[in-house]
């Protein structure tokens, strides 16, 4: 049996049993929240109880993905998924077939955060629909644009937005890196 199919046996006996599991990250993509290699306590759940700021596992090209739900939509009769990594500006879409669960913990040091209580929900929530809102934006802007360059390039407005969702990345990560530090703060020499 490949590899593929093998993961795939493997997914679909972890979904009928609802159980959690404990997977270990592999990338640098939701920096500064979780880091290569960091074990996360993923939970099977169905895709409707998937919120915005929940961090979804997913199935994405042969590959078991964790990024950070921004928004939902149907189409077609089906539910889809906005996500995105959190130390980038564009988000994907993953229709509800791809999703295998969520990120209920992390494992850090000796503990774990809960990201299902507390400061840790109001964090992902916020942070969810912070970039909820600003790809919203970007997106009428984007039209905006068109509308009225149709689609001649225009080199300042790259630049732009360049600085722009820079600044938007950075100040996510500040956020969630202040709260990361009050969660665990150093140990005293």
């Amino acid at each position: 049996m490949e590899k593929k199919a093998v993961a795939e046996n493997i997914i679909e006996i972890w979904k009928k049993t609802g159980k959690v599991n404990i997977l270990k990250s592999s990338g640098r993509c939701m920096i500064p929240l979780f880091d290569d290699g960091t074990p996360l306590i993923v939970r099977h759940v169905q895709p409707d109880e998937i919120k915005i700021g929940d961090i979804a596992v997913f199935r994405s090209f042969d590959r078991t993905v964790a990024h950070r739900i921004i928004g939902r939509f149907k189409e077609d009769g089906r539910l889809y998924f906005l996500e995105k990594r959190d130390s980038g500006f564009e988000p994907g879409i993953i229709p509800e077939d791809a999703v295998i669960g969520k990120v209920i913990g992390i494992k850090k040091r000796e503990t774990s955060l809960d990201l299902e209580k507390g400061i840790w929900m109001l964090t992902n929530t916020c942070i969810g629909y912070y970039w909820s809102f600003f790809y919203t934006l970007y997106q009428v802007i984007r039209g905006v644009k068109k509308k009225i360059f149709n689609e001649k390039k225009i080199p300042l407005a790259g630049k732009i937005y360049a600085v722009i969702s820079s600044f938007l990345v950075n100040a996510a990560h500040f956020f969630i890196s202040l709260i990361n530090s009050l969660s665990f703060p150093r140990k005293k020499p």
